[in-house]
C-alpha cells in the first residue's frame, strides 16, 4: 500500500507572499527617494543586498558597481572619515555621528548625513545594517557662509574705530561692546554692559556739551 503524509502549507505560503509584496513595496518606495536607501550585510559575507538607484546621482557611480565592489562605499569615504565609518558599517561601531564627506566619481566633495538601523540574528549578533544616506552639503554650505559672515560682522563690530554696541531694547540692556566705546567712555566692559542706555545718552550728551564750551 502507499502510504503519505500530507501538511497544510498554506500559512506559509501566505507568509511568503506576503513578504514578497512587503519587498516589491519597500523597492518602490526606495527607488523613488532622493535619498539613497541601502540593506546590507556582513555575513557570510559582507556586501550590499540592496542600494537604492539614488547613489548615482549622489556619487555618479551606478548600484551595480556597488554589488560588484562591496568596498567601493569606502574608497568613496574621505579619509577624515573613513576609519569610522567602516567601523561601524562593519558593526565595530553602534554609532552615528554626522556629517561625513564622500569623494564622488568626479572629484568633488560632498557631505552626507548617515544613518542605519542594525540587522540582528537569533543570537542578537549584527549581521547587516538598513540605513539611508541623505546629501546635505547644502546645508553644510549655508552654515559655514552663516559662519563666516558672522566672523566677519564681529571683526568689523570689534575693530571698528568708532564706538559701536548692541543693545536689546526688550530687555533694555547692553548686549555687547566694542573696545572703541570703552575706550571713550572710559568704562571697563563690564561696567559698560552693567550701564542704561540714558546712562550712555546723557553721558554722550555732557561730552558734546562740553566740547561746544571749550569751541566757544
Amino acid at each position: 500500500y502507499i502510504q503519505c503524509i500530507v501538511r497544510d502549507i498554506s500559512e506559509r505560503i501566505k507568509a511568503e507572499t506576503k513578504l514578497k509584496e512587503n519587498e516589491k513595496v519597500f523597492e518602490l518606495i526606495a527607488n523613488n527617494l532622493n535619498d539613497v536607501v541601502y540593506i546590507s550585510r556582513l555575513k557570510p559575507q559582507k556586501q550590499f543586498e540592496f542600494i537604492s538607484p539614488a547613489i548615482e546621482k549622489l556619487t555618479g557611480y551606478p548600484p551595480k558597481d556597488f554589488y560588484e565592489d562591496s568596498n567601493l562605499i569606502f574608497k568613496l569615504l574621505h579619509p577624515d572619515d573613513r576609519y569610522r565609518i567602516q567601523q561601524m558599517m562593519e558593526g565595530n561601531l553602534d554609532e552615528n555621528r554626522p556629517p561625513a564627506k564622500f569623494l564622488t566619481k568626479s572629484g568633488n566633495i560632498i557631505w552626507v548625513f548617515h544613518r542605519s538601523l542594525p540587522r540582528r540574528n537569533s543570537q542578537n549578533e549584527i549581521t547587516g545594517y538598513i540605513g539611508i544616506i541623505k546629501d546635505v552639503t547644502a546645508q553644510i554650505n549655508s552654515d559655514k557662509q552663516l559662519h563666516e559672515t558672522e566672523n566677519s560682522f564681529r571683526y568689523l563690530f570689534e575693530n571698528n574705530p568708532l564706538p559701536m554696541w548692541i543693545y536689546d531694547y526688550k530687555l533694555k540692556k547692553f548686549i555687547n561692546v566694542n573696545d572703541a566705546a570703552i575706550s571713550l567712555y572710559g568704562f571697563s566692559k563690564e561696567e559698560f554692559l552693567m550701564l542704561s542706555y540714558n546712562q550712555i545718552y546723557n553721558n554722550n550728551k555732557n561730552e558734546m556739551l562740553k566740547d561746544k564750551n571749550i569751541e566757544q
